[in-house]
């Protein structure tokens, strides 16, 4: 056998390169993100807990009229990674892989992600503190096959330009799948932003970054402090208490205890450490 001949590609490792448009040059992949759950935002490890789903249309020309049931198993796929991870390795699972439709060779993949993320808290003004819980998405390329045994990145370059769903009957970039419950916080809003990036290395990068903007619930930390001027309240009563305190950006004003009718004094707290114990002062003032 000639030299040039030692490797003879099956019709299967036809569909392992990245498909190309019509002009030749790298496919447009469109994206969007469904959020099925946030949970376990732990203030004294600095992590959350969060599945999310990534659902990719993109057009492959080679599949244009296919009729088989089953598409080739080596099959080319784009993907993203989680960054910001911690913990065992966060590995995307596919949902669907399938011919949307057939006609242009319409492409949907839907993939998971589940896994521990890093998260970077400002806790000056703990427990009355505002935080972002950042989701980051990023691809360099990234490919996996259909069966997945073979999968990648591109060291220069780019195979696909990663875009927000444009069709209408592909959904929105962003559909929040979950009813925003955190333990001991408030969801309340979320801010999205997609770049793009050429490394020094040559290989062009794009990250899809979801921040979900959260409040905590400070009365889980504030009800086991409230001290009236008459001795420290029970924490039945200090649960009331905390409840019918007024606030004002943070701070904390003098009030009447509403089972006693006595003043605070001026309303002292002794505020749980992030980590559940005590601190070492007796208690601090927030009073207005």
């Amino acid at each position: 056998m000639a030299a040039e001949n030692w490797w003879q590609p099956s019709i299967a490792d036809q569909f392992t390169a990245a498909p190309v448009d019509t002009d030749g040059h790298p496919i447009v992949v469109d994206f969007r993100v469904v959020l099925f759950n946030v949970s376990n935002v732990d203030t004294k490890d600095l992590t959350a807990q969060v599945h999310l789903g990534v659902v990719f249309y993109w057009t492959d020309s080679r599949l244009v009229g296919w009729k088989h049931p089953i598409l080739p198993p080596t099959l080319w796929g784009p993907e993203m990674q989680m960054r910001g991870t911690v913990g065992p390795e966060t590995k995307p699972v596919d949902e669907q892989f399938v011919l949307a439709d057939a006609s242009e060779g319409r492409l949907k993949r839907i993939v998971h992600y589940r896994g521990s993320i890093e998260l970077n808290m400002e806790l000056k003004a703990f427990p009355f503190d505002v935080q972002q819980l950042r989701i980051q998405l990023e691809t360099i390329s990234h490919w996996r096959q259909l069966d997945g045994t073979r999968r990648g990145s591109l060291p220069r370059g780019y195979s696909y330009i990663v875009q927000p769903v444009s069709r209408v009957e592909e959904g929105q970039l962003l559909w929040l799948h979950w009813d925003g419950t955190i333990f001991e916080w408030l969801f309340h809003s979320y801010s999205m932003q997609l770049s793009r990036s050429i490394n020094p290395a040559g290989f062009t990068a794009t990250r899809f970054e979801l921040t979900l903007h959260v409040y905590r619930k400070f009365e889980h930390y504030l009800y086991k402090v409230v001290i009236c001027r008459h001795g420290t309240m029970p924490p039945w009563a200090a649960r009331r208490a905390a409840i019918a305190v007024p606030l004002n950006r943070g701070y904390i004003r003098s009030a009447l205890c509403p089972l006693t009718h006595c003043p605070f004094h001026p309303l002292a707290l002794c505020p749980l450490h992030p980590d559940g114990t005590l601190p070492r002062r007796r208690c601090c003032c927030l009073s207005g």
